[in-house]
């Protein structure tokens, strides 16, 4: 009888224990909904919201004028700048596009050294570059680009970075009827209202916390497959990301990447080559690709997207009027300290792009 009441007593602890964390963990997660909720503002100007279930987000006014000094002369800065107006009496008509990579050309000493090239060269320039944006990202604002603003540019410079792997991974669905992969952006916000609403219901914690999970799992089912093991696949990186505080779109670079990742990789990227060349006026596309920090360590990072695009490169039907500027092959001998120091992304010193990065590119572009 004794042993009787005390496997209860235990058990009634233990399910206690259990609830009321439960209780915190409801709570804790139900404030960081609320509040990622609140940052998810619509885009500006309103033209862009037709096109908010492709574009992940915008320039970041905090980041992009008051933390970098970023330069920008249009009321358009938010998704691209224009250094140089196209026209078609220029000798060429220049589009740089990719992530933070290409953002960055707007500091002000880069900015004004595309700025003098451009007009020695009688060439026009607007730097499309969005922190985060990869190749699916930029596939449609390309779109944008032409259908709302006329810009068509006779020479593409996209700067994939490393991340991109990560980013194309972990923010965009498989690529549906459209041209174009639908970003993650609205399904999650689907799903944190209803978990908000779940949190919300007078019920036990514990079921709460359940219910969150199950959800959980079948917005990964949905968004990435239909089979059990690949939602389990990546809700597991996904939780080993955040426990090991790895951003996301560092994991692939850290513990490698599947062959059927990497088929996915090389689709979108293929399909960016693809829908750039629907553009007449198109002549040459430069991928440029550097390696981060932690690559320059043979044995740390797993993978360079430079291998991934040569693969594209050599399967395209455009392979002739694609140029790769890959930088691990242009400087054998990398100068670590060309590096922000402690930026896990890797980021270049501005230094490092006034007097290294943008005049290898504009050496290896000009005609």
């Amino acid at each position: 009888m004794k042993k009787f009441k005390f496997y209860i007593i235990s058990f009634l602890l233990l399910i206690s224990f259990i609830e009321l964390l439960s209780f915190f963990i409801v709570k804790i997660k139900k404030k960081d909904l609320e509040k990622n909720l609140i940052t998810q503002n619509k885009f500006y100007p309103d033209i862009l919201n037709n096109y908010s279930e492709y574009i992940p987000h915008l320039r970041d006014e905090n980041t992009f004028y008051k933390l970098y000094n970023h330069i920008s002369l249009d009321e358009i800065n938010n998704f691209y700048t224009s250094i140089n107006d196209f026209n078609n009496n220029n000798n060429a008509n220049i589009l740089f596009q990719g992530d933070s990579w290409a953002e960055g050309l707007n500091k002000k000493k880069t900015f004004y050294k595309l700025k003098d090239f451009s007009e020695s060269n009688n060439i026009g320039i607007i730097n499309g570059g969005i922190t985060s944006f990869s190749p699916s990202a930029m596939t449609i604002q390309l779109d944008i680009l032409s259908k709302e603003y006329n810009i068509n540019p006779s020479i593409i410079v996209a700067i994939i970075d490393q991340s991109d792997i990560g980013d194309e991974l972990f923010r965009y669905k498989s690529i549906d009827g459209s041209s174009f992969s639908k970003t993650l952006k609205k399904m999650n916000r689907n799903f944190q209202l209803k978990a908000i609403n779940n949190f919300k219901k007078i019920n036990f914690s514990s079921l709460k916390l359940i219910q969150y999970f199950y959800n959980y799992y079948n917005l990964h089912k949905e968004i990435y497959s239909s089979e059990r093991v690949s939602s389990i696949n990546i809700i597991y990186k996904k939780i080993k990301s955040k426990l090991f505080k790895i951003p996301k779109a560092l994991y692939p670079l850290q513990y490698g990447v599947s062959q059927n990742e990497i088929l996915i990789i090389k689709k979108r990227l293929n399909n960016y080559i693809n829908f750039a060349f629907k553009n007449e006026e198109l002549k040459k596309i430069y991928i440029i690709t550097h390696p981060h920090l932690k690559h320059l360590d043979q044995s740390s990072y797993k993978i360079n997207i430079a291998s991934i695009v040569d693969e594209v490169i050599n399967d395209s039907l455009h392979f002739k009027n694609i140029d790769h500027i890959n930088f691990k092959k242009i400087n054998k001998e990398i100068d670590k300290e060309i590096y922000v120091k402690g930026d896990k992304f890797s980021h270049l010193t501005s230094d490092a792009y006034l007097n290294y990065f943008l005049p290898i590119i504009l050496r290896k572009i000009i005609f």
